[in-house]
């Protein structure tokens, strides 16, 4: 028998082992790669540069841009027509007159006036417009009772033709109702009309018509009835009110009556009543003069405006047989709002 000893074997390989020196370093850049390590098989495969990469794509994406930005711009004409504004300031077409104004503007600054001769006004400031519908409730009433009134006596006295005369006249609220004295039905017809085309007047119509003796000159006694509307009637209530104090609208009244030639032949005032923040006083005023006198008075107290409601005007020709009114009795009785 061969006695095979795999034990000995073993020992001697176990031996080899312990000679190797396993404390030292090993080197993974250099001890798989030296002359007795490994080698590939495959030959080395030249490697490209990736700066040529990168300089081929920043072309391509140059040429992109470029394109873009090209189709974005706008055509020769579009240009051309963009510039002209300001190629024009240099255009030696110029006039030197021209030349001169803004030469001698830029150096003395002054805005007002050119050497072509032509003022330039400076800016005013506006004034607030005020409305009808701006305003409160309550001032629309002072506004729309003050204007209607004196519009409606003013005109009815003045829609008078021919012989006709007025003895009397009576507005209060939106309604009225007049006298007149005419020389025949025909110039009844003619002052009906009148009124109408005067007023623009709701519901005119002839109330009585009767023949009179009493008067020297004879005639027939015509009583005529209408109201206004503040939308029909031909007056102005685009304004505001003037608020005024008892005394202040006290001295306004003296100094109208006065420069109108007017007598104050009564005034009378009520005792003051609290409502909503005002003092509301009755007043009743009489004043006598001539017709025009009186109708001055009117239009003054239209365009002031004050702080009144009119209850009642009153205009009463005292010879309704003269052919001029040259005697009238003016009755205003009004509420006063004052704080």
């Amino acid at each position: 028998m061969v006695d095979i000893n795999l034990l000995g074997s073993e020992e001697s390989e176990e031996k080899n082992f312990e000679s190797d020196k396993f404390s030292q370093t090993i080197n993974l850049d250099n001890d798989l790669g030296g002359s007795t390590g490994f080698h590939s098989d495959f030959s080395e495969m030249p490697q490209k540069s990736n700066n040529s990469r990168l300089l081929i794509l920043l072309a391509v994406l140059a040429v992109v841009v470029v394109a873009v930005i090209w189709a974005l711009l706008p055509g020769d004409e579009s240009i051309d027509a963009e510039l002209t504004p300001m190629t024009s300031l240099s255009d030696p077409g110029m006039t030197s007159s021209q030349s001169m104004d803004n030469a001698q503007l830029s150096n003395s600054g002054d805005l007002t006036t050119n050497t072509g001769g032509t003022d330039i006004e400076p800016l005013r400031p506006v004034e607030p417009v005020h409305t009808f519908e701006s305003l409160s409730p309550l001032h629309q009433q002072m506004l729309s009772s003050t204007r209607l009134g004196c519009f409606a006596v003013a005109a009815i006295s003045e829609s008078v033709t021919g012989s006709t005369v007025f003895t009397l006249i009576r507005y209060s609220g939106t309604s009225f109702l007049a006298q007149f004295i005419t020389g025949s039905s025909g110039e009844t017809t003619d002052l009906l009309a009148n009124l109408q085309r005067q007023l623009s007047a709701d519901n005119l119509k002839k109330e009585s018509e009767e023949t009179v003796s009493s008067l020297s000159r004879g005639g027939k006694r015509v009583i005529i009835s209408g109201a206004l509307s503040v939308d029909t009637a031909p007056v102005d209530l685009n304004s505001k009110v003037q608020e005024m104090s008892s005394a202040d609208f006290e001295n306004w009244i003296n100094q109208s009556a006065a420069a109108n030639s007017l007598q104050k032949s009564n005034f009378s005032k009520g005792r003051p009543v609290s409502e909503d923040g005002y003092n509301i006083s009755r007043i009743q005023l009489n004043l006598k003069g001539s017709h025009s006198a009186a109708l001055s008075f009117l239009e003054e107290l239209n365009q002031a405006a004050p702080s009144v409601v009119v209850d009642k005007f009153l205009l009463i020709n005292e010879d309704a047989s003269a052919q001029s009114s040259n005697s009238v009795n003016l009755v205003l009785v009004l509420k006063h709002y004052s704080y």
